[in-house]
């Protein structure tokens, strides 16, 4: 009969333990600032003096009026809206962009409302850079 190894089999059991978070959550344990950079960060920045990507820059997004970054080509829809963002609108807008204003040239679209409320409080902090 084989001897067992006490030091081995609790080697396997952290090891176990440590990844099945990861498996179980789509971004594992991690922060706010993570999820935006992952879902928002390739398309918009938190500097208005950053380098201009596909989207406007999101810093202290929260009470600004939608569509009013100066000179940031918005769909005609997204120019005229009459609203400002709050958590309630970003939640709406990243649930379904077109829903809300259907010539908008967002295309990504978030189902996960846990993923959403972690980039609404992310962006409610008002990073900054």
């Amino acid at each position: 009969m084989k001897k067992r190894n006490p030091q081995k089999n609790t080697m396997i059991t952290l090891i176990i333990l440590s990844v099945t978070p990861f498996m179980l959550c789509p971004y594992g344990f991690a922060g706010d600032r993570e999820v935006y950079l992952k879902n928002c960060g390739v398309c918009h920045t938190l500097s208005p003096s950053a380098a201009r990507r596909q989207g406007p820059p999101l810093n202290q997004i929260i009470g600004r009026k939608a569509g009013s970054i100066k000179d940031f080509p918005y769909s005609d829809g997204l120019r005229s809206a009459d609203w400002q963002w709050s958590a309630k609108t970003l939640d709406r807008w990243l649930e379904n962009p077109q829903g809300m204003v259907p010539d908008s040239y967002m295309m990504y679209s978030e189902k996960d409302a846990k993923i959403r409320q972690q980039i609404i409080k992310f962006l409610s902090s008002n990073p900054s850079s």
